[in-house]
């Protein structure tokens, strides 16, 4: 699924990849459009990237080992390297600016919890997840890359 923010799909909808448009109001858009497009997700894990962003070629293929390693794990919290070159997160700092959104989460969490319209969507919902007795995993693979 990729969401678009008040501007044209890029790519075209295939059989493996859907495109949505969003045009949310206000400033904080990020979790509006997250939002509405993990709402069309019929599978069972989901993983969001921002258009700026990559991931890297190994992250579905550790993805799935870590749901096979982890069974009971609800989201899977990635390492990723920031705009300045740090590599975050770091486990002990769940805190705003110290927490990207290079997690991929479990479909079941976003029936109780939804990206929040404000600065450190990323942050709130894992910390809206964790509150409702979600299990967030911490991965320490280097696996999304924040633009340059």
């Amino acid at each position: 699924m990729v969401a678009f923010d008040n501007v044209a799909p890029t790519i075209p909808s295939t059989e493996q990849i859907s495109t949505v448009m969003a045009h949310p109001k206000g400033v904080w858009r990020a979790g509006l459009v997250r939002n509405r497009a993990i709402e069309q997700v019929r599978t069972p894990w989901v993983g969001c990237l921002d258009d700026d962003d990559s991931l890297y070629p190994d992250y579905v293929a550790t993805h799935k080992q870590m749901v096979k390693e982890f069974p009971e794990a609800d989201i899977f919290s990635y390492k990723m390297i920031n705009q300045d070159g740090r590599t975050l997160p770091d486990a002990h700092a769940l805190i705003c600016n110290h927490i990207g959104i290079s997690f991929a989460f479990h479909i079941r969490v976003f029936q109780k919890v939804r990206f929040r319209q404000q600065k450190c969507e990323d942050l709130r919902f894992l910390k809206d997840a964790r509150r409702l007795g979600f299990k967030l995993t911490f991965v320490d693979r280097l696996l999304y890359k924040v633009k340059q």
